[in-house]
């Protein structure tokens, strides 16, 4: 199969007259032996079909055109339950008389980075002294902002009269990762980097020799900040072009390391791209079994395929205090003399299914808790029981990075088991609990706690069972307002309650911006029980953007949308009387 990344790079044209990766990540090679591979057989064809990319959940990808050797960038026009199927044809400024190849879309901006092959004319002399001209192709890097609209150009590199192709831009807009013939190089293409200083790309570095081989590397996908997945022809591969995996961490590379089957084989794989929910993305491969020369194909995984390692938070473990606060999870009246169970557990974060409603974990602010002192520290093999006092409450010690499992009971609740990880700097226990109803009580009520459950997930906090948002929106997911409504109907019933709304965003856009995004979400929530007829100096906000992840989510870590989600949250504290 002839191979673009060889033929636009090499090409000179006559015209007369014209494993363990780093301190953090870690791959689970188990999961890759159960992963589906599909062929995307409506948009493949006898041609070659490559370089898929995401763009707001729609497919992009390189095709060649009519079956011959001119190449464009297209988009996949629909998806169906079976995967995507027709065409659209983008724009002219994607798309150009001359070779259009791989690409990458900076989140942040909207901009498209994308291959274009360029020529530079010089003139050159024969040893019988005619002059000719010469048309040197090179490949190029363009830049297209589709937000703005505005007319595609070349991006200005600090070297030049090279080719430069196979941008990727990562996830923070920071720096890009392409594939150069610049001299002084590895191999015959090699992969460099430049980071973003304002509108310019500066500092030009070579990857260095664990990422470049003395071949063909290139073709590079940022997964995160800090985990890249490329392409090479090295030795020590299966065949063809393999996909590596390398991390980024503190300035160095890691050594890469090929990925297993069935994502490589004998034949080239490249193209490799992940979804924002971690459990699927495409690649293309020309192994047997398709429809033409490359194809794309959808993988699908039953868990991620790498994830970070949990020795890193073992690290900052300490002992913390734990505020421990169990209530009636309808009417927030707090449930004495309550039995409370601790157990640490030796688990991992992967053995927590966050999904799951039985999984409660909570960190919310402890200010106007009251504290009762009790200093025994649980021994990491035992099992420590506590009752709560007349408030319901009670102070224990606990280490952060430690798991627990915590055993709610009381005399008029039901039981309750939850899983448990106390943040570094401490934090409130919040445990809602469900009483005990009478069969007639349940029988006229019926019909108030189904609606009610309609907006129960797990994490549930005080009354409130979660607000949720639609991702980088202040807009509420309308289950939202019907657990609005339950407050603002609370809040009438109990003239004197003054509640905090705490907004809290999932880890994905930079520190700054989330917590923007928070407060605007924590007064979107105000707004919306104002209008609902509750006075304003009832309501008070608080926006802590992501410094307060209910999960293992954090910058850097593929995750699902709904793990996302679980993190997309409005928190409902009341607050003690003044």
């Amino acid at each position: 199969m002839l191979r673009i990344f060889t033929i636009l790079l090499t090409i000179f044209i006559l015209m007369n007259g014209g494993e363990t990766l780093g301190q953090r990540f870690m791959l689970n090679k188990i999961y890759f032996e159960g992963m589906i591979l599909t062929n995307q057989k409506e948009i493949n064809t006898t041609g070659l079909e490559t370089f898929p990319g995401l763009v707001n959940d729609s497919l992009y990808f390189i095709r060649s055109i009519d079956g011959g050797k001119d190449y464009e960038l297209v988009k996949a026009a629909s998806k169906t339950k079976d995967g995507w199927k027709g065409l659209e044809k983008l724009n002219e400024e994607l798309n150009s008389p001359y070779f259009e190849g791989p690409f990458s879309v900076d989140k942040n901006s909207g901009v498209f980075y994308f291959t274009r092959s360029g020529y530079n004319k010089k003139k050159i002399y024969r040893q019988n002294g005619k002059q000719k001209d010469s048309v040197i192709v090179h490949l190029e890097i363009f830049e297209w902002n589709s937000a703005k609209k505005t007319k595609s150009k070349k991006v200005n590199l600090p070297v030049d009269n090279y080719s430069f192709c196979d941008p990727a831009v990562s996830p923070n807009g920071e720096y890009m990762v392409f594939s150069s013939d610049v001299a002084g190089g590895f191999g015959k293409r090699d992969l460099y980097m430049v980071r973003r200083d304002g509108e310019n790309w500066v500092g030009i570095v070579n990857l260095g020799k664990e990422i470049n081989s003395g071949e063909n590397d290139g073709f590079p996908f940022f997964a995160s900040n800090e985990i890249l997945i490329y392409a090479s022809n090295r030795e020590g591969g299966i065949g063809g072009f393999d996909l590596y995996f390398a991390t980024f961490e503190n300035g160095i590379w890691s050594k890469p390391v090929l990925l297993p089957k069935p994502v490589n084989s004998p034949y080239d794989d490249l193209g490799f791209i992940v979804s924002s929910n971690g459990y699927e993305g495409y690649l293309a491969s020309n192994r047997p079994g398709g429809k033409g020369e490359d194809d794309i194909y959808k993988w699908t995984s039953a868990q991620p395929l790498w994830q970070e390692r949990i020795e890193e938070t073992r690290l900052v473990e300490k002992e913390v205090d734990i505020d421990v606060f169990v209530f009636e999870k309808l009417t927030l009246l707090p449930f004495p003399e309550a039995e409370v169970k601790i157990t640490p557990l030796n688990i991992t974060v992967q053995d927590i299914h966050l999904d799951d409603p039985s999984v409660n974990i909570m960190n919310v602010d402890t200010s106007g808790s009251m504290y009762l002192k009790w200093n025994n520290i649980p021994d990491e093999k035992t099992t420590i029981t506590i009752l709560t006092d007349d408030k319901g409450r009670k102070n224990i010690k606990l280490y952060s990075g430690q798991y627990y499992k915590i055993e709610v009971n009381c005399d008029i609740c039901e039981p309750e088991i939850i899983f448990y990880k106390p943040a570094i700097h401490g934090s409130q226990l919040n445990l809602a609990l469900q009483p005990v109803t009478s069969e007639e009580e349940e029988s006229e009520d019926k019909k108030d706690i189904v609606e009610m459950d309609k907006s129960v997930t797990s994490g549930a906090v005080f009354v409130m069972e979660n607000i949720y948002y639609l991702y980088d929106s202040d807009k509420i997911i309308n289950k939202g307002e019907n657990d609005l409504d339950i407050l603002a109907v609370k809040m009438e019933e109990n003239q004197d309650i003054v509640v905090l709304l705490e907004a809290h965003t999932d880890s994905r856009g930079s520190d700054l911006y989330n917590l923007d995004l928070s407060m605007r979400r924590a007064n979107t929530a105000k707004n919306y029980l104002i209008r609902k007829g509750i006075e304003e100096e009832r309501i008070r906000t608080k926006g802590l953007g992501e410094s307060r992840l209910r999960n293992h989510c954090k910058n850097g870590v593929i995750c699902t949308e709904e793990d996302h989600r679980f993190n997309r949250r409005t928190e409902v504290i009341v607050l003690p009387e003044e």
